[in-house]
């Protein structure tokens, strides 16, 4: 089969400035997920998507090919489908053959482990049913059960609809987290997917290129991508040890 590896990093963020160029442990952020592919056991071509400027030096050194994003594909509006597409197809110009699968990592986490690259692929490899594997982190402190919303008016209400859980275990009040049981949440390290899926955009999941049978990958929760100013400290901790991470 025939694989390559895409990172996504954009220079700007709305969530955290400049969030994918955050220096840890001596590298940008970026850098790490980079480095990860690398050790992965395939020798794969690795890419980055991105407009962040004077990258030449440091993709020669790392040995990434860079892959410019129009204009149109650098802003916040400028959905990650469509980036990943761009990212696609630049890729099997530049290989000169259509790709099977597609590993993308993000640029806003530093756990895209090289194992969990190798497994992910095999997986594919080996099952025809399934088109797509991604990380996750177990987060049941985070419920659905208990997510809120605040109307127009100002109060509360939920957004779960009670009437889609099993009304017998609610109404006798058992832990809310006992009705839906863990709860697994993205977390941003990697997606590993079929072409065919990439281009269907037809999966129920949030993400819809994912095609309509996905296996996760657990990763421990420590492992996120940061969109917010408290994540920073945890993904600092996570880059000067990399084993706080690991299963």
């Amino acid at each position: 089969m025939n694989v390559a590896i895409l990172q996504t990093a954009r220079g700007g963020s709305k969530s955290v400035p400049n969030k994918n160029t955050l220096v840890f442990n001596g590298k940008p952020m970026f850098l790490h997920n980079i480095l990860h592919a690398h050790k992965s056991k395939y020798d794969l071509p690795v890419y980055l998507s991105t407009d962040i400027p004077n990258l030449d030096s440091l993709s020669r050194k790392h040995n990434f090919t860079l892959i410019q994003r129009p204009y149109n594909l650098t802003g916040s509006d400028a959905s990650h489908h469509e980036v990943i597409i761009h990212g696609l197809k630049q890729i099997e110009k530049i290989q000169g053959y259509k790709l099977d699968i597609l590993v993308v990592v993000l640029g806003n986490t530093v756990s895209a482990w090289s194992e969990d690259i190798d497994s992910a692929i095999e997986t594919l490899q080996s099952r025809s049913d399934i088109d797509s594997v991604i990380s996750v982190g177990k987060y049941s402190m985070f419920n659905p059960v208990r997510s809120l919303s605040i109307d127009t008016d100002g109060s509360l209400d939920v957004l779960v609809d009670k009437g889609a859980l099993n009304t017998t275990i609610v109404n006798k009040n058992i832990n809310d987290k006992e009705v839906v049981g863990d709860v697994y949440y993205l977390n941003g390290s990697l997606m590993v997917m079929r072409r065919s899926s990439i281009l269907s955009n037809s999966s129920k999941l949030p993400f819809p290129w994912l095609g309509n049978k996905t296996l996760p990958i657990v990763q421990k929760s420590v492992c996120m991508e940061i969109d917010a100013e408290w994540q920073i400290n945890i993904i600092e901790k996570l880059a000067l040890d990399y084993s706080i991470g690991r299963k």
